[in-house]
């Protein structure tokens, strides 16, 4: 019998009677054969026993074709660096499974064909072993979780983390406890900080204030800030804040958490929806370990607390790659239920209308990728494509026809022309940066507590891309994120719906001992203490030097975090990577309740609009008309009045001699202007607020300036 390559093949029953070093691994021939198999039908003289008492999980957790299975290394294995050979005995594993499959090496293997060559085991007996367990089985990984290692080959720092493994290993064995743990982590650390911290300039306000004006003026098809058209983005998050805003008989001006209300969930569901986007990829604890990463990450903390579109984007686009996951690594002749489908579709159409054709973009490159290089076409049609793309242009085209006549196409012409076509090219709005700022600078921060864990799953991720699993999650990943790098405009959320398939990576290599070792994790290990270390100790500090203060029970929180990262990163280090994981969650946890919950809200010396809103109350004066000269931040327009005049400082003196009660604010730059055009008014100076323009680090010193019979 030969293989692909037209070498002779031994079968799996040969494999068990040659001399050890003719087979892959004694792992590989024990998953290959039954247990109740003897050597006289093909088995092993000794049938290694299956059980793990550290990684016992309920019966419900057991391996399926479809679930990858551990199998522990021994100290009889191959050695962990084993340069090209490694991939040899991967490849021989593979054909040793099945050596009749007429495959050349190059494509991928079929998890869902049976394996031939094997002894046929009873028809009540345990399921034949996944192309995973064969080529998991085979020596490709390598390293061992050192928490799950042989005790007397463990660490300090592994025998101290094992209880720590043997937790997330429990808790994810039962669906319900892990569900509820997994929205009870996401309320702690989307939760902080989400009503106090104020508007974040620009992008934010801009959202919440066309969404005011939507509730203003009864318009609800065209989008305005101020007088101004906002086309930029398609109506949906505007259409969320709005109907948030009526539910909830908000006031006017509302405040800021109300706008973010959408954004917080659609935060917390992305959390558990990459749980049930993991479900085809391997066992419940990956599915479990992959969405504690994501919903504990910093971007997505930040992204819950901003009024914009980017939270119900990654949602939608997560809801849709794990309906698409399972239509691609289904069985043969299953079908995905039509309500799948049917949730497929209605996540594209929606999310086109929140954030356009991004959504397309992400699904489209990876289903074409997929199909392309696992040469598996008939499955598409389990999308019910013809039903579906109906359903998703009735939800899409109705807006966008309507948005078309209104404006007579100039929606699209700003939309398309200007905003899309422009981050291609140049960086917009100041956000340019060279390819390769995704890898080397914003994903390591704002990706933490992902990151470290990822970088360090990218070889075992690479050996392991014949699986059509491990396929998807790089077909989900590489496309989209080279189009990212290559794109001009660069800003850290771009690639935040790629984070699930991360995510899943990396937990399925800390699920199999796949975590790269040696200098890799040496250099990658510390982003674990790195980001808490530099967010706890070093925000504390900065508002001491700004401020001269800082509140105790921040800085506090802010320490303890990062002693968790530094603690998380020793875990790593020393290969115990499920304690690694729990630490660095609870370390995400306390850091969110110190820097947003604490250390954020009390930063006054930038938020300046609310002081500036706070300054109205001395005038003691009902609703003054407002004008502002040298501070043009839309937060101001959200907090205060629509019809804020923006002008320069004759402008303001202009303004301050009109009837009622006005108020102007002045910066010091424009002040000699607006002092020589008063003349013979003279408004009273109130008070002054100075403080540093979040947009640009500028020092800012402004006068607020009242005129009219009640001003005081």
């Amino acid at each position: 019998m030969t293989n692909g390559t037209g070498n002779d093949t031994p079968r799996p029953d040969e494999d068990a009677e040659r001399a050890p070093e003719d087979a892959p691994s004694p792992e590989g021939v024990a998953e290959a054969v039954p247990e109740d198999a003897t050597p006289e039908n093909g088995g092993a003289d000794e049938q290694p026993s299956q059980e793990n008492p550290e990684t016992e999980t309920p019966a419900e957790d057991a391996p399926s074709p479809q679930e990858p299975r551990l199998t522990e290394m021994t100290d009889a294995d191959e050695p962990a660096e084993q340069g090209v050979e490694e991939a040899t005995h991967v490849e021989e594993a593979t054909h040793a499974a099945a050596p009749d499959a007429d495959v050349p090496p190059e494509d991928l293997p079929d998890p869902d064909a049976p394996e031939a060559g094997a002894a046929t085991p009873p028809e009540d007996d345990s399921p034949q072993p996944s192309q995973d367990d064969v080529i998991l089985s085979s020596g490709a990984a390598p390293m061992q979780d050192g928490a799950d290692a042989a005790p007397g080959r463990q660490s300090l720092w592994a025998r101290i983390g094992h209880p720590l493994g043997r937790l997330v290993d429990g808790l994810a064995a039962w669906r319900l406890v892990a569900v509820l743990l997994l929205g009870l982590v996401g309320a702690m650390t989307l939760a902080p900080g989400f009503t106090t911290i104020p508007p974040i300039d620009r992008d934010e306000p801009r959202f919440a204030q066309a969404s005011r004006q939507m509730v203003q003026t009864g318009d609800y098809l065209d989008i305005r800030l101020q007088e101004e058209a906002r086309h930029k983005k398609p109506i949906g998050i505007y259409w969320l804040q709005a109907i948030t805003l009526n539910l909830i008989d908000a006031p006017d001006p509302a405040p800021i958490w109300m706008y973010r209300i959408p954004s917080l969930i659609g935060a917390f569901l992305a959390g558990l929806l990459v749980y049930f986007a993991a479900g085809p990829f391997g066992s419940k604890r990956i599915a479990f370990m992959a969405a504690l990463l994501v919903t504990t990450t910093i971007l997505l903390g930040v992204e819950a607390r901003l009024a914009k579109t980017d939270a119900v984007l990654f949602a939608l686009t997560t809801l849709a790659m794990g309906i698409l996951s399972r239509v691609f690594l289904a069985e043969r002749d299953s079908e995905v239920p039509a309500w799948q489908a049917a949730l497929f579709w209605t996540a594209i159409g929606l999310g086109v209308l929140v954030k356009g054709p991004v959504i397309l973009m992400i699904t489209g490159l990876t289903g074409l990728f997929f199909v392309v290089l696992a040469r598996d076409y008939g499955k598409l049609r389990r999308l019910r494509a013809l039903y579906g793309v109906i359903w998703a242009l009735a939800l899409i085209l109705p807006w966008f026809v309507a948005i078309w006549v209104k404006t007579d196409g100039a929606f699209f012409a700003e939309a398309i022309g200007r905003d899309f076509v422009a981050k291609l090219g140049q960086g917009q709005e100041n956000h340019w940066g060279p390819p390769g700022l995704y890898l080397a600078a914003f994903f390591p921060a704002a990706g933490w507590p992902l990151a470290p864990f990822a970088f360090l799953s990218l070889a075992f991720a690479w050996r392991m891309r014949r699986d059509r699993q491990t396929l998807f999650l790089l077909c989900w990943l590489i496309p989209a994120w080279i189009i990212f790098e290559l794109v001009a405009t660069k800003l850290p959320h771009y690639i935040l719906p790629l984070y699930p398939a991360l995510a899943i990576l990396a937990a399925r290599a800390i699920e199999h001992g796949g975590l790269s070792s040696g200098r890799a994790r040496t250099i990658f290990s510390p982003l674990l203490a790195l980001v808490p270390v530099a967010v706890g100790v070093g925000l504390p500090a900065l508002l001491f030097v700004m401020q001269g203060g800082v509140p105790l029970l921040g800085a506090a929180l802010g320490l303890l975090a990062a002693g968790l990262g530094i603690l998380a990163w020793r875990f790593l280090a020393a290969g115990a990577a499920k304690a690694a994981l729990v630490v660095a969650v609870a370390s995400s946890v306390v850091l969110s309740h110190a820097g947003f919950g604490s250390l954020l809200p009390a930063a006054r010396t930038v938020w300046l609009t609310p002081r500036l809103v706070d300054a109205l109350a001395a005038v003691q004066c009902t609703d003054p008309l407002l004008a502002t000269t040298g501070y043009r931040e839309p937060s101001l327009v959200l907090m205060t009045r629509t019809d804020l005049e923006m002008t320069d400082g004759e402008g303001a003196a202009r303004f301050l001699s009109g009837e009622g009660c006005r108020v102007a604010f002045v910066e010091s730059r424009r002040q000699a202007d607006f002092i020589a055009a008063l003349g013979e008014a003279t408004p009273r100076l109130v008070t002054r607020v100075t403080g540093i323009n979040i947009n640009g680090g500028r020092e800012l010193d402004i006068g607020v300036y009242a005129v009219g019979e009640t001003a005081q």
